[in-house]
Formats: C-alpha cells, structure tokens, sequence
C-alpha cells in the first residue's frame, strides 16, 4: 500500500502456466496469477496442478499503508549586518531514514538544510514513502541596512558644569538605540555628566546593524579636585589646631579656609576648634570645596581617687580600685605603661605605685602615689615557764605573753613535738599533759608551741622545751640508778641556787642555777650515806628549806 493505493497486491511469477490455478485462501482457486486490492495482513499462496496437486509458498505480508509525516518544524538564519545576504532554513524534525524535504514541492533532499536562500517566502515539504506534509509560509527577510554613523553635538565640562555631555543629532527616530561603551545600549540620544575621556558613540537600528563615530573626546574638568586634607587636632600639649592640604598641590593652585582670604601655602596654623571649609581655587578660577572639622581641645583627667587592699599574709599581693574619675572615655595604668579601660588592679605586689587616668584625647592626669605594704606579722610572743607560785604540788605552767594580737579573731594553738593539737589559749599546764600521757623522765625534755594566726594568714610561734613537770619538792630519793627517783628533781622551781646539808649542820652539796643534779653525793662526788639531808633552794630572792631522806637500800 502507498499514501495513494491503501491497498496491497501479491504477483506470482513462477510457476505459470496451462493448467494451474493459484489461491490465497486454500479454497478459493484463480488462474489469474495477480491477486489485487489486499488489505494489509499475512497471506499464503496455493499452487494447484491440473492434477490437484497442490504447492504452498512461506507466509508474504502486505504491510499497513504509510501514514502523512508530522509537518516540519524550522529555524530560519536571516541575513545580517555582517555580510551575510542569503538565510537559511532548516529542519529540525521530523528527522531520519525515510524523509526527504523540498522547499519547490519538486525537487526533494535527504539533507534537512536549505541554505544561501534569497529574501522572499518559502514553504517546507516533508516526504514519507510517498505521504507529504507541508509548513506554512516561512519568511528569509531582505538584508538589513547599516545606520548611519552619528553626527553628535559636544558640551565640554566648565566651571559650573564639571562633565561633559554628547548630545546625537542624527539619525534618530524609533528603532534607533545608542551606547557610548558599544555594550550599554539606550533609547534617549543624550549622554549626560561624563568625565573627562575618549569616547565612540554607536548607532544600533532595528535590525541590529550598527555604525560607530571616530572618538569623541571630553575634556578635564576645568575644577580642581576636592581637597585631601591632614587634620591636627589640639590636644592635651596645644589648644589649636592645623590643617594641612594634601592634594591637589603645585603652581597655579591657591588654598582658603574662609572662600575670601586666599594662599599659596597648604598649611594653616593656629586653628581654635570648629568647622572649616577648604577652598581650593586652580589658574582658572574654578573652585573645589570641603568641609573639616578641629576637635574640641581634650579634657585633661583629675587625678585618681584609689582604695587600697593591702597585701596580706595569705595571698602575698594586694588590690587596687580606682574610685573616680569614672567612665568609658577613660583608662588606667599603675606603672605608666599599661593602660586598661578596667578600674580594679588585683595581685599587685607590695611596692610604690603611681596610679595615672588618661582620657580618650589622650590626656593624663597627674599620678597618685599609693604604696602596698608586704605584709608583716606585728605578733611578739615572749614565754614563762614553771611551776604555779612557791608551794607543795602546784603545776608545772607554761605561759605566753602575745602582743600585737587580737583574742577575738586570731587563733593561739598549742600543739606537741609531733604536730597534734593539745590545747588553745595563752596558758598551757604542763603538768596535767604530762599525767595524762604518762611521760616517763627518758621522755624529757618536751617540746611544746604556741602558735599564733590571724585572719589574714600572718602567724607566729613560740616554742617551750620543758625539762621537768614536777612541782612538789622531793622528800625523798633512792639513788640506786634505777631510773626512778635517782635524783633531787626540783627542775620546775626555776630555782636559783641548792644547798645540801647533813644532820650536823655541815654544808655536803651546793649547785648554782639547780635543776635536778644532785643524787646523794658530796661535793668532791663520793657517795653520801642513807640518812636525812636538810636542803635550802634560794628561789627569786627567798628561800625554802626542809628535809630530804636518802635511801640508798632501795
């Protein structure tokens, strides 16, 4: 089948002859070897003899009828300001084996391109097998014009005016843009407020053809640049001010901070604070101005109001608190080199300090001295020792005096050899320690330490060594070198000196600055016999007599 004839036929072309009839059914036999008008399917050819013999032939397909191509889709290329006279057009599907284009209606292509086609109207044919589809009309447009270059009015930069303008005369008219950079295109033929420089002026039409002029130039601004001007503001030394002009400089050019007093020189001295505005005036007389302003001189500080925190015994340093001039336009130092927008000082160590406040305009107070004392314990702790006045079995009493302490606040301690804690207070009795804790006379002498603590950690002590705690005079001694009562042990009485004599009156003994040395011997050493002894102790200016037994049998 074609687009034409929707129906297909099947041709025998062997075997032919007299006597055979041909079927395509099986049943229905023709001797006509052509079998005509056959829908599209599968068919399958019987030959049959004169003597009903019968042949069958593979399966022939007569295909469906091809249908109409989708109607072609195109792009066009004009022709263009660039030389370009001719267009293109050019199929974009459908596209493939099969197709063939014709842009006559007669004379078909495999190639989906038709190009160097002159301007005028063309319309596109598809072709499948035979089935044709056609595009409406399709436009190659006549070749674009080139605009005429511009021809352009300039107004160059003046006093009033500092830039320039090019202002285009011709061609104008709707389709027409215009650019001064050949990239920013615009509809309005004014170009304002342009700098000193070259510039091309292009002419863009409709079609996007352009022109360009030669270069169009602008002159300089005849004004002076604004001033570039150095500030010196007064400070904490100056109360004035100066300003110094910078740019522009050099011959021709004059300078005023007032627009009527004209100089030479950049620079202007002795300005009292305030807003001024520079003027620079070049040989043309076009001027430039600015506006300065001289700082307000800066406030010189009052000196530092300070409260001290001493250095104590516990943390060795001290704090500083700065209490006026306060404020976040000032900042502190204490040695003159470190400043800090913080009031308080801590850890300060002990010394001389000059405390100084600067103000944000860089002014400085005059310094105030403090000084940070080290801190030192102001305690004097003297001791006493021996036995409670001048009697029989009185305590053996250690006995501090503490001066530079407080017995509200500070702690007095008492403690042993080995670091424990055994009393509290000014007073301790020996004697009731040494019977609690059963000291044997080996044990001797005893180290006992009253310390003394203040709050803010400062301390001192005072160490007793006490060689006896008995108070009671002996009344008798066995000097058998036992290690029990071998000795006249009177060394709490603090006594002065000790005689010793025998029943007759007869001074055996005698020891200056006593405290237990005698054990029954005489003066040259020998042995004295068992018997009793008359003593005299000299203590603190008065005396103390009695009797001593020595028994030696023990």
């Amino acid at each position: 089948p074609t687009c034409a004839a929707p129906t297909g036929t099947i041709t025998v072309t062997a075997p032919t002859g007299a006597g055979l009839a041909y079927s395509i059914d099986g049943v229905n036999f023709q001797s006509s070897t052509t079998f005509a008008n056959l829908a599209p399917g599968s068919y399958t050819v019987t030959t049959q003899s004169a003597a009903g013999c019968n042949s069958t032939s593979a399966p022939v397909t007569i295909t469906t009828a091809p249908g109409t191509p989708d109607v072609a889709t195109t792009t066009a290329t004009q022709p263009n300001c660039s030389g370009v006279t001719t267009g293109t057009i050019t199929v974009t599907a459908p596209i493939g084996a099969g197709y063939s284009y014709s842009i006559d209606g007669t004379t078909f292509q495999a190639s989906s391109t038709f190009a160097n086609l002159a301007p005028g109207t063309y319309t596109v044919t598809t072709d499948n097998s035979g089935c044709q589809s056609v595009t409406s009309t399709i436009i190659i447009d006549p070749v674009p014009t080139v605009p005429a270059v511009a021809a352009t009015t300039v107004t160059q930069p003046t006093c009033a005016v500092p830039t320039g303008t090019i202002l285009i005369t011709s061609p104008v008219g709707g389709g027409f843009t215009y650019s001064i950079d050949g990239t920013n295109f615009q509809a309005g033929t004014t170009f304002a407020n342009l700098a000193g420089g070259a510039y091309i002026v292009t002419v863009r039409n409709a079609g996007g053809c352009t022109s360009a002029t030669a270069i169009i130039t602008i002159d300089n601004s005849p004004v002076p640049a604004v001033a570039q001007a150095s500030i010196t503001h007064p400070d904490c030394f100056n109360d004035v001010g100066r300003i110094d002009v910078n740019a522009p400089t050099g011959s021709g050019f004059s300078y005023s901070i007032d627009g009527v007093n004209f100089q030479n020189g950049t620079g202007f001295i002795d300005l009292v604070p305030g807003n001024y505005t520079i003027t620079v005036k070049n040989i043309n007389g076009c001027i430039s101005t600015t506006s300065v302003t001289i700082n307000p001189v800066p406030e010189t500080p009052i000196s530092a109001s300070v409260t001290v925190g001493q250095p104590t015994c516990a943390t060795g340093t001290g704090t500083l608190t700065i209490t006026g001039p306060l404020g976040s336009e000032y900042t502190y130092t204490i040695d003159g080199i470190n400043w800090q927008p913080g009031t308080v000082f801590n850890n300060v160590l002990p010394g001389t300090y000059d405390v100084a406040v600067q103000s944000n305009g860089g002014c400085k107070s005059e310094t105030t001295e403090v000084v940070l004392v080290p801190p030192v314990s102001d305690i004097v702790i003297t001791g006493a020792q021996g036995c409670e006045g001048w009697n029989f079995e009185s305590s053996y009493m250690l006995n501090a005096s503490v001066s530079g302490a407080n017995a509200s606040t500070d702690s007095f301690v008492w403690t042993n050899a080995a670091g424990e804690t055994v009393g509290n207070g000014t007073t301790f009795n020996a004697t009731e320690y040494a019977r609690l804790n059963a000291f044997s006379p080996s044990e001797y002498p005893l180290e006992l330490t009253l310390t003394v603590t203040t709050p803010g950690g400062c301390m001192a002590d005072y160490t007793f060594e006490v060689d006896g705690t008995f108070c009671d005079i002996p009344r008798g001694i066995s000097p058998n070198n036992d290690g029990m009562n071998d000795n006249f042990d009177i060394s709490g009485m603090n006594a002065g000196k000790v005689s010793i004599f025998n029943r007759y009156g007869q001074e055996v003994y005698s020891k200056a600055r006593y405290t237990n040395e005698w054990k029954g011997q005489g003066d040259n050493g020998d042995e004295l016999p068992t018997g009793t002894y008359f003593y005299v102790i000299e203590h603190a200016g008065s005396n103390k007599t009695g009797w001593v037994y020595v028994n030696r049998e023990q």
